[in-house]
């Protein structure tokens, strides 16, 4: 069973409403569009945020 994109959307809005400026400064660099995928080795994921070779999910 998935973890549903509405509860991704929750952790993300409650996550920026605690962010300082500089950290919701960095967040607008890094941030996608929240995609499920499949990363190797791992069960499927929600990736929220990229940072050059590194995944945020």
């Amino acid at each position: 069973m998935s973890f549903p994109e509405e509860l991704v959307w929750d952790k993300i809005n409650d996550g920026w409403t605690r962010m300082s400026r500089k950290q919701r400064f960095l967040w607008e660099a890094i941030k996608r569009m929240q995609e499920e995928w499949e990363l190797r080795g791992y069960d499927r994921c929600w990736v929220v945020a990229l940072m050059g070779p590194t995944v945020i999910y």
